[in-house]
């Protein structure tokens, strides 16, 4: 039993994970999932969505057995690592540093997510006494929770896929309105508090309550806050020195 498990972990889990972005890719660009392009897809991305499965699942686990905070950091941390490796193709380390980069900024929210899908996704598999560890698993029982495994890893393979391209949405609506990090105009100050909505130029501005993120104003009509990023080390050091000016400090 300890080799099902195994299996499910290095091959099952990964060949899912898969076959699931790749479906939401192609139903992001208009096209019809296809079974056998699906897989076809799948099947040869896996060896590197293995890989990168592997190295983040062995990380949070020692991480787990060390403090458990870092385990949990790191499981947010390489939350989307799967789909990053299926879907960008550059191999299991860039996969690892673009999870990261997605989830940056967004830990609150994916750990939300993920007691979510837990309890829609787990307790359904505890319910039929699926026990792949135990030693009081049938060939009946397997058979029969089977299936259940099976949903249930695909119900979170499709919801971690939806959620790798609400990520990457929000990295990209954040960076498109200007670059990262840059002040709205040259002159104007990064703090919001020196404008009133009628006033404020579209741009980047700090949160003077929490100086280490971003937000972009004049996302609508009329303009409002939109896309949120991590504030650039630099700007952060400025602002907090309160240099005014570009930079802007607070008043």
């Amino acid at each position: 039993m300890l080799l099902l498990v195994l299996f499910e972990w290095v091959v099952i889990g990964p060949l899912i994970s898969a076959l699931h972005v790749h479906a939401v890719d192609d139903a992001r660009q208009g096209r019809d999932p296809r079974l056998a392009a699906v897989a076809r897809q799948g099947l040869l991305v896996l060896p590197v969505v293995v890989a990168a499965s592997i190295i983040a699942g062995l990380g949070i686990g020692l991480g787990l057995l060390a403090f458990l905070v870092p385990g949990v950091i790191l499981g947010l941390r390489w939350f989307v690592v799967a789909q990053a490796a299926a879907i960008e193709g550059e191999g299991w380390l860039p996969a690892l540093r673009r999870s990261a980069q997605l989830t940056d900024g967004h830990y609150g929210h994916i750990f939300i997510f993920a007691v979510y899908i837990g309890l829609i996704t787990e307790v359904p598999v505890l319910l039929v006494g699926l026990g792949l560890g135990g030693d009081s698993t049938t060939a009946v029982s397997f058979l029969v929770a089977l299936p259940v495994l099976i949903l249930a890893r695909s119900f979170s393979a499709l919801a971690t896929a939806v959620l790798y391209y609400d990520l990457r949405a929000r990295r990209e609506a954040a960076l498109a309105p200007a670059p990262y990090g840059a002040p709205p105009e040259a002159g104007h100050s990064l703090d919001p508090r020196r404008y009133s909505d009628e006033e404020r130029p579209k741009g980047w501005y700090i949160n003077p309550q929490a100086p280490g993120h971003m937000s972009y104003w004049g996302a609508g009509d009329p303009p409002d806050w939109g896309a949120t990023a991590r504030t650039p080390r630099k700007v952060r050091r400025d602002w907090e020195a309160g240099a005014g000016g570009p930079t802007g400090g607070a008043p």
